[in-house]
């Protein structure tokens, strides 16, 4: 069971999340808006439960389900929408050998405005390949064709069908005092601005331990978002950004931490007008607990 809850400046949560949670490396993506304003919120509650069962050694099956509950204070509704989402999802899990596993399944899944004007039914099939090199290394490498219903209020309702795609390929490399995840593909993702999205993106985030208490950091998240429908082509669904942040980490004690780095963003929306970027400078003083529980 993971459950989530954030409530962060809008600029906080389109940009600055660059890295990987060590806690939740691979989630399913969130919606991001693209329009941002001054002393605007967005508040996400989500909740994936997820329940495994093997016959056998080899053998087994798996549901996973995931549910969203999106908010902005937004004063124009045109522009953001406050939106529900869920995706419940049934594979069948094959051990083809002692280091790799196979499952197919299909999913089931529903977007929806709380204004009611955006309705997106979603089915699909999904098939996914992991494989572990070593104790310490594994790739994985996911397949998703998908069928979308849209349905459209207004003073003229209309509908729209699309098929889509997604394919994702992610791996995780440790070395003495190095470490290197790679994330790259195309996602299926709901869209702050009504309706399902694609999103082309590369993530990757390189650690590097200079000390037993200082580690060296570096991140990038690239991505390209395109609305599926034509009804939201011209929406901030459409919208192109790179960010990258190099950090230092230093363990003040085993649970007190000190970071500071540099970052730079950068952003094209369809709906603004040009491409905007800025630079910046940070310092982070925090408390992390000794030896979380971490997801693969």
């Amino acid at each position: 069971m993971f459950g989530k809850y954030s409530r962060q400046d809008v600029f906080a949560a389109d940009f600055i999340n660059v890295g990987f949670d060590p806690f939740d490396p691979n989630p399913p993506p969130t919606a991001n808006s693209g329009n941002i304003k001054v002393a605007e919120t967005r508040t996400l509650a989500e909740l994936r439960p997820s329940y495994v069962y093997r016959w056998n050694a080899t053998t087994g099956v798996g549901v996973d389900f995931q549910v969203q509950d999106m908010r902005y204070s937004a004063a124009v509704p045109l522009d953001k929408r406050d939106y529900d989402n869920w995706q419940g999802n049934l594979k069948l899990l094959r051990r083809v050998s002692p280091r790799t596993e196979l499952s197919a399944g299909g999913y089931v899944g529903r977007f929806k405005t709380k204004d009611g004007f955006d309705k997106t039914d979603s089915v699909g099939a999904l098939l996914e390949l992991s494989h572990n090199w070593s104790k310490e290394n594994s790739s994985a490498l996911s397949l998703v064709v998908e069928r979308n219903k849209a349905e459209f209020l207004g003073p003229v309702p209309s509908e729209e069908t699309t098929t889509d795609w997604g394919a994702q390929f992610s791996t995780l490399r440790r070395g003495e005092v190095s470490r290197l995840r790679l994330t790259i593909g195309r996602e299926l993702t709901p869209s702050g601005s009504g309706g399902r999205a694609s999103r082309d993106e590369i993530r990757t985030q390189y650690d590097r331990n200079l000390s037993q208490r200082l580690v060296f950091a570096t991140a990038l998240n690239a991505f390209r978002q395109r609305a599926l429908s034509v009804k939201n082509a011209n929406s901030s669904s459409n919208r192109d950004v790179a960010t990258v942040e190099l950090s230092l980490n230093w363990a003040v004690t085993p649970t007190w931490f000190l970071s500071g780095g540099y970052g730079y963003n950068w952003q094209d929306v369809a709906s603004a007008t040009g491409a905007a970027n800025n630079n910046r400078v940070f310092v982070t003083f925090g408390y992390q607990a000794l030896n979380p529980t971490r997801r693969k």
